[in-house]
């Protein structure tokens, strides 16, 4: 929506940058720190991206710019793994507690209708496995501390955190 609503070609606020294609300055690095090794696949540039906007920096669509990256999706065990588990921490880590009673219904509702969804697609199993991450004490240890680094930095509401956001892929 940014790029096409954007005639003119201006810089405009995005809710996360693809790590594919992201330009960030040494002195946000130093702020915030490097992205949670435990991202290291799936939604790490969104995890690195939302760091950024708490301690108020922006993040911007150039849509002047041009990056080609070749993907393909392919549905993986590892990678719903990974991208289920990893949407999950970043609600936990970022969001502060009001918003996650807020977010429940929908968030549970969503996930019902995503384990149908896996099931129907076949690849359930590792739908449910991703879930069973929080099942361990290791696990909650590395999130709550992981969440109080980057409360820290914090300088904004989840309402500012969220303005972007949008229900389109």
């Amino acid at each position: 929506r940014y790029a096409q609503d954007d005639s003119v070609g201006r810089v405009v606020d995005i809710p996360y940058a693809s790590g594919a294609s992201m330009y960030v300055k040494g002195k946000v690095f130093r702020k915030v720190g490097l992205c949670n090794p435990d991202f290291f696949m799936y939604h790490d540039d969104m995890e690195l991206c939302l760091k950024a906007k708490l301690a108020g920096y922006r993040v911007v669509l150039a849509p002047k710019s041009v990056m080609r990256h070749k993907y393909e999706f392919k549905r993986s065990i590892m990678q719903i793994y990974y991208m289920e588990r990893n949407r999950r921490v970043t609600m936990l880590e970022f969001y502060k507690f009001p918003t996650l009673v807020l977010l429940a219904p929908a968030f549970f509702a969503m996930e019902f209708c995503v384990l149908f969804g896996a099931i129907l697609g076949g690849y359930a199993k590792s739908k449910l496995r991703s879930w069973g991450y929080f099942f361990h004490l290791s696990s909650w240890r590395k999130i709550i501390a992981e969440r109080r680094k980057i409360q820290e930095l914090r300088s904004i509401p989840d309402r500012k955190l969220m303005e972007n956001f949008s229900g389109k892929i």
